[in-house]
């Protein structure tokens, strides 16, 4: 009888001395990152690898779309809001968080850049879109004017540009190149649409923020995470 109780203590034991990984039942990711690439060793009772994919590609996500008319902006857009409204990812508060608010940036950075692409043949469209800004409503007014009203916002803008520039009189040449040309008007319009009103109001939409915590909470997602390799900085 001691014999038994000897050794069922002796299980006990080494039951407890186990690590608590390898009493998990793991499988192997590999990913990586612009520098090292990994393994990561998770407990597969609680994820796979579609959604653990799904989760890093979120992590690292660049919010980019754009398209020269409302057609291609338009599938872009779709590719791009589809392509993050389908991905599985792991039901934390966090991930949760860090899609919905991408979702959103696509929707705000959508609806801007329609207006964008629209006021090229309609400056109309650009009046009622942030107005309620001093900057956002001169550069809507100078647009719908055009003319003369039109290059002296041109000039202002880039006298503005200037004091932030590397090369302040580089960009005052440039200007006043332009003046003279027959496309003035033009190359006018598509700079203030671009450098005035477009940097203006994508500054006033809501971003989402990818500081790096979003990768640290992925790698805690795994029970150890081993670093096979990294490139020389």
């Amino acid at each position: 009888m001691k014999n038994v109780c000897f050794s069922v203590i002796l299980l006990f034991v080494a039951l407890c001395s186990t690590p608590v990984w390898a009493q998990k039942k793991l499988a192997v990711l590999d990913f990586s990152d612009d520098l090292c690439t990994y393994k990561g060793y998770y407990d597969a009772e609680r994820y796979n690898d579609s959604v653990l994919n799904d989760t890093y590609f979120m992590t690292r996500a660049t919010l980019y779309f754009d398209g020269d008319d409302l057609t291609e902006l338009e599938n872009s857009y779709t590719a791009m809001k589809n392509q993050f409204s389908s991905l599985k990812i792991v039901q934390t508060p966090e991930f949760i968080m860090a899609r919905d608010s991408m979702l959103r940036y696509i929707e705000e950075s959508y609806a801007i850049q329609k207006v964008r692409v629209q006021a090229i043949d309609n400056p109309e469209v650009l009046k009622g879109t942030f107005e309620d800004n001093k900057r956002v409503k001169q550069y809507v007014k100078a647009l719908i004017a055009g003319g003369d009203e039109l290059l002296e916002e041109y000039g202002l803008l880039v006298k503005e540009q200037m004091k932030r520039n590397a090369y302040p009189d580089a960009l005052w040449k440039k200007y006043e190149a332009n003046l003279k040309l027959d496309q003035r008007y033009e190359i006018a319009f598509d700079y203030v649409l671009t450098y005035g009103w477009w940097n203006q109001v994508n500054d006033l939409i809501y971003h989402y923020d990818n500081d790096g915590s979003l990768t640290e909470k992925f790698h805690e997602l795994f029970v150890r995470v081993v670093t096979v390799d990294c490139d020389e900085v």
